[in-house]
């Protein structure tokens, strides 16, 4: 049973990070994914007191959308979000999303659902586009 619960958690903890080449932390919490078998509140609103949540919704997470990097994190710490942040550079570039910015938001385990406060989101900002120039 021991050998079979750190198989799942070393998994778990490995899974999380698979998507991250070019990530980085930004913000608290431990790196350690909740079980997927957690209860989840229906809504944000039900989880809701006095202006924090303890569960973000795909809705939730979509707010922080065409915010700056800075910008999501401080909204989302200051809405009761104490998991970890990380941001990654978009692989492709992204039509109508603006430099520097938040193009995507997704829950720590990338399913579109939604997260708890304590667990995890992933930032995806735009790839910078190539610029073509002619020799002089």
């Amino acid at each position: 049973m021991r050998a079979l619960l750190f198989a799942t958690f070393i998994c778990a903890s490995a899974c999380s990070l698979v998507k991250g080449t070019h990530s980085s932390t930004v913000g608290g919490g431990d790196n350690t994914p909740s079980s997927s078998s957690e209860a989840r509140p229906a809504s944000s609103e039900t989880a809701s007191s006095g202006g924090t949540k303890s569960y973000w919704t795909h809705e939730d997470l979509q707010t922080l959308r065409g915010l700056t990097v800075e910008q999501a994190t401080a909204k989302a710490k200051s809405q009761g979000f104490t998991g970890w942040i990380r941001t990654q550079v978009s692989s492709e570039f992204i039509e109508g999303c603006k430099p520097n910015t938040v193009c995507d938001v997704e829950d720590s385990h990338g399913s579109g659902g939604g997260t708890m406060a304590d667990d995890g989101m992933m930032l995806y900002t735009n790839k910078p586009p190539v610029e073509i120039s002619t020799p002089d």
